[in-house]
């Protein structure tokens, strides 16, 4: 009988391997803890610097409080609150399956209709709009 050898080659960030060797956690383990889905806010952080990060925050508290599932009266979907109105169930329901999706699309979206010389990304002055008129 013929025996194989299989071999799974991680190829993880220095950082982590160093983390990984320091605190002798078993490899397997850390395939595990790697395979862990990341929280919407924190997945929406790797994506903003910090200003920007606090005002998202203010933002999507007010508007969904970060319920990816969340559904408004006025039809709007998930974290941002997208207003979907020529789109099929289908399509609605895939972009409420996907927290990551939805932060992609509000931060695309925010910076679409907010972005200006002074707030490149425009979620500041999203939120700003959103204190002065009550929606963004």
């Amino acid at each position: 009988m013929l025996k194989i050898k299989i071999r799974i080659i991680l190829i993880l960030p220095k950082r982590l391997r160093d983390i990984v060797k320091i605190l002798k956690i078993p490899m397997l383990l850390m395939v595990a803890i790697l395979c862990l889905p990341i929280e919407p806010k924190d997945y929406a952080r790797s994506k903003t610097n910090e200003k920007d990060f606090q005002c998202l925050i203010e933002l999507w508290n007010r508007e969904s409080r970060w319920n990816h599932k969340a559904i408004s009266r006025t039809q709007d979907y998930g974290i941002p609150q997208r207003h979907m109105p020529n789109h099929t169930n289908a399509q609605r329901k895939a972009f409420l399956r996907s927290p990551e999706k939805q932060i992609d699309w509000g931060l695309n979206y925010l910076r679409h209709r907010y972005s200006s010389e002074l707030d490149a990304s425009g979620i500041c002055s999203g939120l700003a709009h959103s204190h002065r008129k009550g929606w963004y």
